[in-house]
């Protein structure tokens, strides 16, 4: 007898940008998660089925908001920014700078991405 199947597996990539929730109204650093299906034998993930997902999360309330795949180039460098400004080599006007620019850039690229129209969190609000 085999027992075969499949899964949703999620990965954290790293911490994104801060933002006010529209669900829970918090300031929280939203995550960058991709989720993908796997093809299990033996409830053992032997190789991924598809194409990931990619999403912001908030990790309070886990809302997550997806991406489209026309916004998936603008996340590594939103990712670079936020590590650099974690390690206090960015200040926080410019990291702030940074994060509006993305949420601008997102919105600009696909009018269906459901992020509130409300500017970027304060980033010494968000841990």
């Amino acid at each position: 007898m085999l027992l075969f199947g499949w899964r949703m597996r999620r990965r954290v990539v790293g911490p994104l940008v801060p933002i006010d929730c529209a669900h829970c109204h918090n300031a929280a650093l939203y995550d960058y998660v991709e989720v993908r299906k796997w093809f299990t034998l033996f409830f053992v993930p032997l190789f991924p089925m598809g194409a990931a997902k990619h999403y912001m999360v908030c990790p309070i309330c886990n809302k997550m908001l997806v991406f489209k795949t026309e916004q998936l180039p603008l996340i590594a460098g939103m990712l670079d920014a936020t590590s650099v400004w974690r390690l206090d080599e960015m200040t926080e006007a410019d990291y702030q700078s940074r994060a509006n620019a993305f949420m601008d850039a997102l919105r600009a690229v696909a009018s269906r991405f459901s992020v509130p129209p409300q500017t970027a969190a304060q980033p010494g609000a968000a841990s």
